[in-house]
């Protein structure tokens, strides 16, 4: 065992398993020696050697693929050595899903893939980089989990295509590239919105629409088809917003704060 000599470090930006990091050095610790205490009492151990070589260990025997993903997600260190763990998690989930998907499902198994390492591209950070890790190991335990899922469309859009109306919905539809931002926009949204709290629901949304309107507007979208130049503009304004959603995931209430600036 012991495929990664460990480093003793926590993570620049501890991430969403440790809270928020704006806080004083002090309060910092007790949160973080908490969480570890809370974590390794489900069977959880982190930065050590130790520790690396029992999660390498719990991977290995895992008895699935959707087993493997679940104890990585659940022991995910927050760091860039999620990415090792991630790999072993991936040998055993390519093996079982070799038998078990046709070409078209592995097409879709591989543009969801994509889409985990897209959302995370432009992110700065350890935390980034066990995030996309821990996205992937996630996807292949679902399609491992349920094969019959990966022979479904692939969605051109978070949202129904056949009932595109605007000019912006309909370009979306029918640019492969638009389609993806506007599919990892749509599932960062809903994550950012299932960590506030219901109360600051309204305000988002309605910020969230006001930042479509100001984007749409910025970018020359009128009631005619897209220009190419305008649909680049509008992939780099969804990749600038859903990079900038996930960057609150440390402290959500910041989202909401932080789109009347935007």
């Amino acid at each position: 065992m012991g495929g990664l000599e460990w480093r003793l470090e926590f993570p620049g930006d501890i991430g969403r398993r440790f809270g928020t990091v704006r806080v004083g050095i002090v309060v910092m610790l007790l949160v973080l020696t908490g969480s570890i205490a809370a974590e390794a009492q489900n069977g959880c151990q982190y930065f050590s050697q130790a520790a690396g070589d029992q999660l390498e260990r719990a991977l290995r025997g895992a008895p699935s693929c959707d087993a493997a993903a679940a104890k990585f997600k659940e022991c995910a260190w927050g760091s860039s050595a999620d990415s090792y763990f991630g790999s072993l998690v991936r040998d055993k989930c390519d093996k079982e899903l070799s038998a078990k998907l046709l070409s078209l499902g592995k097409r879709h198994l591989d543009e969801e893939i994509h889409l985990c390492a897209y959302r995370y591209a432009k992110q700065q950070g350890t935390m980034y980089i066990s995030e996309a890790s821990v996205c992937t190991a996630e996807v292949e335990g679902r399609f491992a989990t349920h094969p019959e899922r990966a022979g479904a469309p692939e969605p051109k859009a978070s949202f129904d295509c056949s009932r595109a109306r605007t000019s912006l919905e309909r370009a979306i539809c029918v640019d492969p590239k638009l389609g993806e931002a506007d599919i990892v926009l749509g599932r960062v949204y809903r994550d950012t919105m299932q960590e506030l709290p219901e109360t600051d629901h309204a305000e988002m949304i309605a910020r969230e629409k006001e930042w479509l309107a100001g984007t749409q507007k910025q970018c020359g979208v009128g009631s005619a088809a897209l220009s190419a130049t305008e649909r680049a503009c509008i992939q780099d304004a969804f990749e600038k917003r859903f990079t900038a959603l996930d960057g609150c995931a440390v402290d959500p209430q910041e989202c909401s704060d932080r789109s009347a600036d935007e």
